[in-house]
């Protein structure tokens, strides 16, 4: 899907990138809570920017508006970046959206300004695998400041649907809720907006498109398994920064590393066969013995 994605045509004038953040928090009842924000460039294979802030205060907050945009990138986000602060930041850079739509945080309205009637919508579309598309608009917080979209939507099969069902339920009775209506209802779909032109891409396109967003979850899994970013073992925000950083900068390196595999290893002349787990397992093995390693010169 990767390699049809990077050489389809449709996409020559487009990079897309997947964003997304973690938390990665002090020792202690207090320690002091990071955000990483992450994007991650899909031509590439590879982290193309990332930023760390507090995860508390202004100007710290999981946003779309962390990430430098430029004309034709396309971003693709969770909910966590459905807001239309966000989505009109990147229109005005001149780069297009397509994130899971956030029922509470993103009202969708018609052309005339009425509600649109997205349980209307989900109902037209009873059978699992029925997808639908509808034009409409996102407002911001002064008048007349909106923006056109589209609502592309694909039913989800049984389980996964009772799956999202039970998950809402648990986190309705955390913050001692009750979940409406509409929510359980859309968790029987797979709900995205977006701003990407109809005549370019397509409902199928548009779908297909948002599945690739499941590669920065396995980069944040090799952040947490390989770098162990996951437990911040600092107490001062100079040294947690620098630990952060070092971090950051080991798994970059190991990105690049990993795209050409077999052009570098710490045994010298010695080729890394045995493909992308054994070149990590070696990886692994370096960092655990390096204080008893005998580094060559070179």
């Amino acid at each position: 899907m990767l390699v049809e994605a990077k050489c389809n045509a449709d996409f020559a004038q487009y990079r897309v990138r997947v964003v997304d953040g973690t938390l990665v928090k002090e020792p202690g009842q207090f320690g002091t809570q990071w955000r990483l924000h992450y994007s991650y460039s899909l031509s590439d294979m590879e982290c193309d920017s990332f930023k760390i802030t507090k995860a508390e205060g202004k100007g710290t907050g999981e946003g779309l508006e962390q990430f430098e945009i430029n004309p034709g990138d396309i971003m693709l986000g969770d909910r966590g970046f459905c807001r239309f602060n966000s989505i009109k930041y990147v229109a005005m850079k001149g780069g297009y959206i397509c994130v899971r739509w956030n029922s509470g945080a993103l009202p969708l309205y018609n052309e005339d300004g009425s509600a649109f009637d997205i349980g209307r919508f989900f109902k037209a579309h009873p059978r699992e695998g029925m997808c639908g598309e509808a034009s409409v608009f996102i407002h911001g917080d002064t008048p007349g400041d909106r923006l056109q979209c589209r609502v592309c939507i694909i039913r989800k099969n049984d389980e996964s649907a009772a799956r999202a069902r039970r998950k809402v339920y648990r986190d309705s009775s955390k913050k001692q809720r009750t979940p409406t209506k509409l929510t359980l209802l859309a968790c029987d779909f797979i709900v995205l907006i977006t701003t990407l032109p109809r005549e370019v891409f397509s409902l199928e396109k548009i779908l297909e498109l948002y599945r690739l967003r499941w590669q920065v979850e396995l980069a944040f899994k090799r952040l947490k398994s390989i770098a162990r970013i996951g437990a911040l073992p600092k107490y001062t925000d100079s040294s947690a920064r620098a630990w952060l950083y070092g971090k950051m900068f080991i798994t970059l390196l190991l990105e690049r590393i990993s795209s050409h595999l077999g052009a570098f290893s710490p045994w010298r002349a010695v080729a890394c066969s045995g493909g992308t787990k054994k070149f990590v397992e070696r990886i692994q093995g370096v960092i655990s013995h390096r204080e008893t390693m005998d580094y060559a010169s070179d």
